[in-house]
């Protein structure tokens, strides 16, 4: 790994991100007791339904509610939380998960989690009226998995006989399920005990356990309207939640959510009452917010304008890498690949990044994110400057149509219109479109986007068969290459780091090769903490991974 990307990575570790044992007494303190901590979130919109949750705000909140089996650190690994996933392989390909759970978790009305809880997470996951951000979960390749999602032993047989035609086989689907259900168990999930099950994948996938890593649910609670094929009783519940976290939600209004302390667990918060507060409804800044002390707690870009607004004695601040990078993309349709590698090489954002936000950012030089230690121990551009930009007009007739969602205020669309200057001054023409998200993405998947920019989470894994497999839900550039192909299965069944990192390797270069995608640069952020309320000793390093930014209580 590069010396820059080391440091990073360093710097990552001492990200803090409110995971307290600070906040949880051994002794009590009168003085702590009164405190109450204000943390500042933007756009909550009230559904903290572990089973549907998408949006930031809310996730930040339910992260207090809901108890994950493992959280990730700063290295985008997961590590043991509420319990724990361990594997052994079974023969040539079979893989058998034993996934075990902490026997001290009480659910805020006082009753004890048990395995039983996180089988049910599985299962509704896996019922096909399911329509949750995991909906996907029935891809894995877990024995009996399918069967139970189609409701029909012999769905292999009947899926075959429909070809693919998605009309006809939601019609299977409905009506399997309109006649009562058939299968009723998923064969390859076996409850232990109280607190242990297995789980039995039929092939090696690495981002197995990601999957298995389930929230920590009240069967009890969710379950009472709930019979197979009626996953909609489950998407009811929104403000009504009931979880084992450390805290649960006393009072939410359309700006703010009041949480308190969770009194059945053995390791009580010492601050009793947390108030999520929407700043963008409240209509403040971030970093005026904390500035101010109108928040205690709050995660802000790292820029020079917000660094010079917290400069105050009794805030602390910490910079990580964001869990995302930036992107330039290629049609490779409608852009030749040659034109592609000087497009590719005439690209220089980073003067217009440095003036907006100094030196808080990571060049990225191959499309994964530096936060994984399978990033490549690279620290050079693909491609170089001096290829030929004179042969651009005989590549590029039409001209190309560059789209970016955003506004112009943004520093990514600063670099993008100097970008486009440079592309014209080549001799080539060039309509630039500037659109919200949705208009941006029904341009790329339709093939309207020559060009755009965007940006990429780091995801569970080095897994990136989505983005550069041919048949990749995210391949947007329209990339086909068998030995990229073959690259990104075998990073998906890879089982050893080595592995993993040398095959990571070669597809970064592989994927380069073929001029899609340029990969810029990765932000920072900063989480601000005033220490008149919280005890800068008691915060503990972990990641920002999607997006659970304020975690306030930790079991590992």
């Amino acid at each position: 790994m590069s010396k820059k990307h080391l440091i990073k990575k360093i710097l990552s570790l001492l990200c803090i991100i409110f995971i307290l044992f600070s906040l949880y007494s051994c002794g009590k303190s009168d003085k702590a007791e009164e405190k109450k901590l204000k943390v500042g979130v933007e756009g909550i919109t009230g559904n903290f339904n572990p089973f549907y949750i998408t949006e930031k705000a809310d996730k930040a909140i339910a992260s207090q509610i809901h108890l994950s089996i493992q959280n990730r650190n700063a290295s985008n690994k997961l590590e043991n939380a509420a319990g724990s996933i361990s594997y052994q392989y079974i023969g040539d390909n079979q893989v058998k998960y034993t996934v075990t759970i902490k026997d001290n978790l009480y659910f805020s009305d006082g009753t004890n989690a048990t395995i039983d809880d996180v089988i049910f997470w599985y299962y509704i996951l896996a019922d096909a009226t399911y329509d949750g951000p995991y909906k996907d979960f029935y891809l894995n390749d877990i024995v009996g998995l399918k069967e139970y999602y189609y409701d029909d032993e012999n769905y292999q047989l009947h899926l075959s006989e429909l070809n693919g035609d998605k009309k006809k086989i939601k019609k299977y689907l409905d009506y399997n399920y309109e006649n009562g259900a058939d299968v009723k168990e998923i064969t390859g999930i076996k409850r232990v005990d109280n607190y242990t099950c297995t789980v039995l994948f039929n092939s090696h996938n690495i981002n197995a356990i990601s999957q298995l890593n389930a929230f920590v649910v009240s069967k009890a609670f969710y379950s009472k309207n709930y019979i197979k094929g009626n996953a909609k009783a489950i998407k009811e519940y929104s403000t009504s939640t009931l979880g084992c976290g450390p805290y649960y939600l006393k009072d939410y209004n359309d700006k703010q959510a009041e949480l308190s302390a969770n009194k059945y667990i053995d390791y009580a918060p010492k601050i009793k009452s947390v108030t999520f507060i929407d700043l963008v409804k409240a209509k403040k800044d971030p970093a005026d917010a904390i500035a101010s002390g109108y928040v205690d707690i709050v995660t802000l870009p790292a820029n020079k304008e917000n660094a010079s607004k917290i400069s105050k004695g009794n805030l602390k601040a910490s910079y990580t890498n964001k869990n995302e990078y930036c992107s330039i993309f290629f049609n490779s349709a409608t852009i030749n690949i040659e034109a592609r590698k000087i497009l590719m090489a005439v690209c220089d954002p980073y003067s217009i990044l440095e003036a907006e936000v100094g030196s808080n950012y990571s060049k990225v030089y191959r499309p994964i994110s530096i936060r994984f230690d399978e990033y490549p121990d690279v620290n050079d551009a693909f491609y170089k400057s001096t290829m030929k930009t004179s042969l651009l007009p005989s590549y590029i007739t039409a001209p190309l149509n560059v789209y970016y969602s955003g506004t112009e205020d943004d520093v990514e669309y600063k670099i993008l219109n100097d970008y486009i200057s440079k592309i014209k001054s080549y001799g080539v023409n060039v309509n630039f479109k500037v659109t919200d998200y949705s208009g941006l993405m029904d341009a790329v998947k339709k093939g309207k986007a020559d060009i755009w920019l965007a940006y990429t989470a780091d995801g569970d894994t080095c897994d990136k068969y989505d983005y550069y497999n041919s048949n990749g839900i995210y391949n947007y550039t329209g990339i086909n290459f068998a030995n990229i192909d073959e690259l990104t299965y075998q990073i998906r069944t890879a089982t050893g780091f080595v592995d993993k990192s040398e095959l990571t390797a070669k597809l970064m270069d592989a994927v380069m090769g073929v001029a899609v995608e340029l990969p810029l640069y990765q932000l920072e952020q900063i989480t601000v903490y005033n220490t008149d309320v919280i005890d800068e000793g008691s915060l503990l390093s972990v990641s920002l991974y999607d997006d659970y930014t304020y975690v306030l209580s930790s079991l590992s």
